[in-house]
């Protein structure tokens, strides 16, 4: 059912995007130190690398990218709506540093508006599906600067949501 398949992409894509800019690996807790009580028992590898691994900002980010893990396994698009302005309320909660506060600002943005084309919409329309996609594709810029700025600057390792590298 084409509904099924647009929620599935939008989900895939969605989930991607937000994992990626804010750092929701769950598999990483344990291999790096990027939880705050990982962080103190390892800070030379940790700070060494990310300066601002134990701001209030990263910590915020990692807890907010692993809890919203799960709410994009849903293929009912009003699920999908509902979790995507719930993200974009999330993302807007976290004051972001200046270095990426647009592209933070960009990415609530960005989710909102994909809400936005999703509320009431009917899920098999093809232009629809197109529309969605489109404003995916406009957030992934704001959403690879923040997840640069999570690496370097808060040692959060985001490459396992974005492409199984490591």
């Amino acid at each position: 059912m084409r509904s099924s398949l647009l929620a599935r992409g939008v989900s895939a894509t969605a989930a991607i995007l937000l994992l990626t800019a804010c750092g929701g690996g769950s598999d990483e807790d344990s291999a790096s130190p990027t939880s705050s009580s990982a962080a103190s028992s390892s800070a030379a590898e940790t700070t060494s690398e990310a300066p601002e691994a134990s701001s209030e900002f990263c910590s915020q980010a990692e807890d907010f990218g692993n809890e919203i893990s799960s709410s994009f396994e849903s293929t009912d698009p009003q699920q999908l709506t509902d979790n995507l302005k719930k993200a974009a309320d999330g993302v807007r909660a976290i004051e972001p540093p200046d270095e990426i506060a647009d592209d933070w600002q960009a990415l609530a943005d960005g989710l909102e508006k994909v809400a936005g084309t999703l509320e009431g919409a009917d899920p098999n329309d093809p232009q629809v599906a197109a529309k969605v996609q489109s404003d995916l594709q406009a957030i992934q810029e704001p959403a690879t600067n923040v997840e640069t700025y999570l690496q370097e600057q808060c040692g959060i390792d985001t490459s396992e949501s974005a492409s199984p590298s490591s």
